[in-house]
């Protein structure tokens, strides 16, 4: 669990007895999910297609291997890697205690299509839909997430035929990455907005938090561990919403347009 929040930016400058008893908690992730992130973990480290990596027992990249994919150990590892091989998407050389594997083409495919749009310029805004929030969006999330070379994106200011639930999961599929404020009103927590900051990190799509500075203390246990940026005025946003942008996703594709 720290490791993920780590590579994606979100690792608490404190970590609370609070973070700790819920990664206790957590169950682990179910064997396909584990073989997946392997997968993941091989596409990355391959530097040209069809480069076959070497792994071996007690070695460091099989260490990396088994915390990616919450494996006790290589004898795990290799049963994951069968199934992998089964399913077409590397090819694997088994040794007593060691292996090669290759991912496949469509071992290749298969994370291009699940991984987030890596060429989006598309970023899905999650807020609570409200007269009160237009100035937040219009002052500070719009020309933050523009300022960093990215278009902002809202449901329910574009029109649709389709149920608004498909739509939102489409357009967050298609996202480079979510903006989601958990500003909410006297009725309480913006369920939608957790609905979707939590599809976007079940699909590995970095979300970015923001919420108005008086209510951080009433955010969720489920995601109050991570870093938001708080604001008070609208218009203070911009700023640190695009540098944040900026230091977790990098420059967008709109950037030298815009600069």
């Amino acid at each position: 669990m720290f490791l993920e929040l780590q590579e994606r930016g979100r690792l608490p400058s404190e970590i609370t007895d609070e973070l700790i008893e819920q990664a206790k908690s957590r169950r682990p992730a179910i064997a396909h999910r584990r073989a997946e992130r392997i997968l993941q973990y091989l596409h990355d480290a391959t530097s040209e297609i069809g480069e076959p990596l070497e792994f071996g027992r007690g070695d460091t990249a099989t260490r990396h291997l088994c915390i990616r994919s919450e494996s006790v150990g290589f004898d795990e590892i290799r049963f994951l890697m069968q199934f992998l091989e089964q399913q077409g998407f590397v090819r694997v050389d088994l040794g007593s205690g060691w292996f090669q594997a290759t991912v496949t083409v469509l071992g290749l495919s298969v994370v291009a299509e699940q991984s987030a749009a890596p060429d989006s310029s598309q970023a899905f805004v999650a807020m609570w839909f409200h007269d009160s929030m237009e100035p937040l969006f219009r002052d500070g999330i719009a020309p933050g997430v523009e300022d960093a070379g990215y278009e902002p994106f809202r449901v329910y200011l574009q029109p649709t035929l389709h149920r608004i639930d498909d739509q939102i999961i489409a357009e967050i599929r298609k996202s480079r990455f979510v903006v989601a404020d958990f500003t909410q009103g006297d009725s309480g927590a913006r369920g939608s907005v957790y609905y979707e900051a939590g599809f976007a990190h079940g699909l590995e799509i970095p979300v970015i938090f923001t919420c108005r500075q008086d209510q951080l203390d009433d955010l969720h246990f489920d995601t109050r561990q991570y870093p938001h940026i708080g604001w008070t005025d609208p218009a203070d946003l911009r700023e640190p919403l695009r540098y944040r942008i900026e230091a977790l996703i990098g420059r967008g594709p709109d950037s030298a347009v815009r600069s």
